[in-house]
């Protein structure tokens, strides 16, 4: 086969033989984890389909034949002969979302007995914030910055069927499958979900991203502090739906302000409380077994037990010694003194139990995580600042450690308000927290505009930080503007306003200066920007941005970089500098000089759609090329990427005019980014969210009108297919030496000027030289590709007309050899700019065939 390595080959007879071998050496290995990068299309989905396709003419065991052939799902799992051991179901028509609901990374491995069967990409998918992260390429570039080629199934197999080129396809498939082992140690996937289940105690199984949600896991850390409370006798109640349409209804929301929108020169002061809901819960007791209800319902009652209220034996003691007000001197006949802090009245009217009675266990479990997490922080800095050749699997490991006691941490609240999906919902409870979250921030904010009107925190004046004002404010952090002051006071604003309000909140409630914007925009809530110091003594700011366009998944390139850069530019150089700006880029759209990788979308697709409908354009494009490749699978929750070409008229259908970035980069002659559609829907709507606050307001389309608009450069391609526009018919009007405008000579793409013509060897020499630079760019471009993917590659395969036709005694283009090289990676810049190199080096070869009058070019 080629393959010159210690990689030891085996070689079936056939595919029936295959698969057989495969299980054996399943079996010897033994694994607990089956990973694939895609499970359905090129993994282990796809070895069980082909056992049910090719049969089994050799009698291996009754138990383990179908009536379709090899049941693969059974044979690779630890029960190979247990009857009742497949839950796999063939149904004829491929594995589909069947397949996908039962290994994927959605639901329980139960197909594969005694093996955990994962799907990469979907884990992945939760842990990289990649516009295309179901692209294995693209994901190894983000997370191991390395470079991976991608080669279409068509190469592969013409690759394969040569007998010097096979080894080609078992390292590309080795690369493949080593990529996604990298990227699940890179990522610590299987160590991060190993420390998750021993916090909360749930199956190993379960701990991975995207498998199960976060009540399943709090409710294991829940059931593992109350088995340490035997004493207690609490126990969990799973209500019914009866109960469940009985429960109160929430009544508080999360105070989140509207922000005073608007683009702000002066600094802008952002705190931020710490584990804001935990540490409510810890201050004040709050918990399922420190609840007592509502003071209406102890109101001008007597002793009076609440079944109904379904809590353990522990809290309905003190229930009815609560409600007993038959006692004398401030006592009840359980000793608890009302004269004294023994209950909590929340601001919602609920009574909690002082620490002093009784401490909850919500509050005694986050302690004892926050607690824990601290100290995995502080132990992590130790290590690095005393421990010489630490090993990274030791700092690997508190990461993870402290990243599960985060998130069980920070969901606790949502457990509590889950009245819908959960399962141990109390909205007295969830609505307490959140209220006393609302009061916490509110106080802060009152804090900060008293300083800002001249009074200090006990009423003296105190014109020191006059002016200060809050202008946003969400959940568990609020922005502070300083107008008039510099970045360093600012902080030193900061400082001493989060001391202040700590001392006034109970501990652990701590407010925490996180950073200060000199230059921000607050467009709306959770939608802001700046230019952000993280201390005092950073020297330059850097761009921050939040739930704005540069960082959203679902936009462009373009616009994540335009927009960037105009805001940077506002910021730093005014109004008048963007305006120039935008000017220059949208002539370079108009023109059709950016690269095609800054026009790709990409959008989620789904294995089905409610109601039979189409979905979106990226839907429409998927089944599209399933129906072009019947071996393609569509994957539930797949992002596809995809490009807007230019169609006739003012009124065009987006789903008529969508094409894979490969197939615009192959149809190059026919058909042109839409340029207005990209501009007005995509860029310039961005803009005028931002642009358009005060004190600027402005109006970007005004702007684009004025703009000047240059003509978009002809297409230098030589004839693929049908060409879809009618200007693909049209000559070139620009001279290519000199630019001038000149008379078309019919649908020549080369033209010429008179003046060019004149000058003779002069213009001859400048197309000779256009041609041998642009030889030697692909050339360099070549080596490259070739070091990456390990193919040769030179100039002549993307650089050069492939075929050619003879009519009159002349050599004209016909079509290009395609795909321009053996990798297609869309993620690589170096594909768009290997396109580029071909076009360029059509068009020179065609200037000098005009001037040499050598029309083979």
């Amino acid at each position: 086969m080629g393959v010159q390595s210690s990689i030891s080959i085996e070689v079936a007879k056939d595919e029936r033989h295959l698969l057989r071998r495969f299980k054996d050496i399943v079996r010897m290995k033994d694994p607990d984890l089956m990973l694939s990068w895609d499970t359905q299309g090129a993994g282990i989905g796809y070895i069980i389909e082909r056992g049910h396709i090719v049969g089994n003419s050799s009698v291996e065991s009754s138990r383990v034949e179908s009536a379709g052939g090899l049941d693969m799902a059974k044979l690779l799992g630890r029960t190979p002969m247990d009857k009742k051991a497949a839950n796999f179901t063939w149904r004829g028509s491929g594995l589909g979302s069947d397949w996908d609901d039962r290994v994927g990374a959605g639901a329980a491995a139960a197909s594969i007995v005694g093996r955990l069967v994962f799907s990469g990409w979907k884990i992945v998918a939760e842990e990289v914030k990649h516009p295309n992260v179901s692209y294995l390429p693209a994901v190894v570039y983000s997370v191991l910055n390395k470079r991976i080629p991608h080669h279409e199934d068509l190469i592969l197999t013409k690759w394969y069927a040569s007998g010097t080129e096979r080894w080609r396809v078992l390292s590309h498939r080795l690369t493949q499958a080593t990529a996604c082992l990298l990227l699940f140690d890179a990522l610590d996937v299987i160590g991060r979900a190993g420390e998750a289940a021993r916090l909360s105690g749930v199956e190993f199984s379960q701990s991975f991203p995207g498998i199960r949600g976060s009540q399943y896991k709090v409710e294991g850390v829940l059931l593992r502090a109350l088995q340490s409370l035997h004493n207690r006798q609490y126990f969990f109640f799973s209500p019914s739906q009866e109960d469940t349409k009985k429960q109160e209804a929430l009544e508080v929301q999360a105070l989140t302000l509207e922000p005073q929108s608007g683009h702000f020169t002066d600094p802008v002061v952002v705190c931020d409380f710490t584990a804001l809901y935990p540490s409510l819960i810890i201050a004040y007791n709050l918990c399922y077994s420190t609840c007592a209800g509502k003071l209406d319902y102890h109101r001008n009652v007597g002793p009076i037990y609440y079944p109904e209220r379904r809590t353990s034996t522990v809290l309905n003691h003190h229930l009815k010694s609560i409600s007993n007000p038959s006692c004398s001197n401030g006592k009840n006949q359980t000793g608890i003194d009302f004269s004294k802090d023994r209950v909590y009245v929340a601001p919602t009217g609920t009574i909690y139990l002082a620490e002093s009675v009784l401490k909850g266990v919500l509050p005694q479990v986050l302690d004892e995580m926050l607690t824990t997490r601290a100290m995995l922080k502080r132990a992590a800095k130790e290590y690095k600042k005393h421990v010489k050749n630490l090993s990274p699997a030791i700092l690997r490991q508190l990461e993870a450690r402290q990243l599960a006691l985060k998130y069980v941490a920070n969901v606790t609240y949502g457990y509590t308000s889950a009245t819908f999906s959960g399962r141990c919902a109390m909205p007295l409870l969830a609505d307490t927290i959140v209220e006393c979250g609302r009061r916490t921030l509110q106080k802060a904010m009152h804090l900060a505009n008293r300083w800002g009107q001249g009074v200090d925190p006990w009423g003296k004046e105190d014109s020191t930080w006059l002016g200060a004002e809050v202008i946003y404010g969400d959940t568990d952090s609020l922005f502070i503007k300083m107008p008039g002051r510099s970045y360093k006071e600012a902080f030193e604003f900061g400082e001493k306003f989060c001391m202040a309000v700590t001392s006034l909140n109970p501990p652990p409630v701590n407010l925490k200066l996180e950073k200060v914007y000199l230059g921000s925009i607050m467009q709306t809530m959770k939608r802001y920007c700046g230019m952000k110091f993280d201390s005092k003594n950073q020297k330059k700011p850097t761009f921050e941005a939040k739930g704005l366009e540069t960082i959203r998944r679902d936009q462009c390139a373009l616009t994540q970089k335009v927009l960037e850069n105009a805001l940077i530019t506002l910021f730093k150089h005014g109004i008048e500098a963007v305006k120039e700006y935008l000017f220059r880029q949208w002539s370079l759209i108009f023109a059709g000089e950016l690269p095609v990788s800054d026009f790709i979308l990409t959008g989620r697709v789904r294995s089905k759609y409610r109601g039979g409908k189409e979905g979106p354009v990226q839907a429409v494009l998927s089944r599209r090329l399933g129906e072009a490749d019947p071996g393609r699978v569509i994957k539930h929750k797949e992002r596809l990427s995809y490009v807007i070409v230019a169609t006739p008229g003012v009124t065009f259908r987006l789903k008529d005019c969508v094409l894979t970035p490969q197939e615009l980069l192959e149809r190059w002659d026919a058909y042109k980014i839409h340029s207005m559609y990209y501009i007005e829907r995509h860029l310039n709507a961005a803009l005028q969210r931002c642009l358009g606050l005060p004190p600027h307001k402005v109006t970007v389309s005004e702007w684009l009108a004025l703009c000047p608009k240059p003509r978009r450069r002809t297409h230098f391609w030589a004839i693929k297919s049908k060409r879809a526009m009618i200007t693909a018919y049209f000559g070139n009007d620009v001279c290519s030496l000199c630019q001038r405008k000149c008379k078309a000579d019919g649908s020549s793409l080369a033209v010429v000027c008179e003046f060019c013509r004149k000058d003779g060897i002069g213009s001859i020499q400048l197309a000779s030289t256009a041609i041998n630079k642009t030889q030697n760019s692909a050339n360099i471009i070549a080596k490259k590709c070739s070091k990456c993917n390990g193919c040769f590659e030179s100039a002549e395969t993307f650089a050069v007309t492939q075929q050619t036709r003879t009519e009159g005694g002349k050599r004209h283009s016909q079509s290009l050899l395609m795909p321009l090289a053996n990798c297609v990676c869309i993620d690589c810049p170096t594909t768009y700019h290997r396109h580029r190199l071909r076009e360029q080096g059509i068009e020179a070869k065609g200037v000098y065939g005009t001037l040499t009058g050598d029309t083979e070019w």
